[in-house]
């Protein structure tokens, strides 16, 4: 089972995947300890959709840099993520939004 896993996981690492419950199984693959810098936001839905990430980063001070907005990685239907790396004193606001996927999408 453990074999099993720390394949799965390394899988997922190689293809620059992500999400949250990885950081559980740290004693399986040690390379999981990259993600110890990084905050993950994930999003669960209906399959047939794109999820979009709106986000504003904010310093200590409340200065806030560009608005950005981006697609969220699906890794799996309805289910995406997005890693960021916050500097200490740092802070984000998001919006998640999600459409329906077209054929021309």
């Amino acid at each position: 089972m453990k074999r099993l896993v720390r394949n799965f996981l390394e899988e997922m690492m190689k293809d620059h995947i992500h999400l949250n419950f990885f950081r559980e199984y740290q004693d399986c693959l040690p390379q999981l300890q990259e993600m110890k810098d990084k905050t993950i936001v994930e999003y669960h839905t209906r399959g047939g959709v794109r999820a979009r990430i709106h986000y504003v980063m904010m310093h200590e001070n409340g200065q806030a840099e560009d608005y950005l907005s981006e697609y969220m990685q699906e890794v799996y239907s309805g289910v995406f993520f997005k890693e960021f790396v916050l500097f200490s004193g740092r802070i984000f606001n998001i919006t998640l939004w999600k459409n329906q996927r077209t054929k021309n999408s």
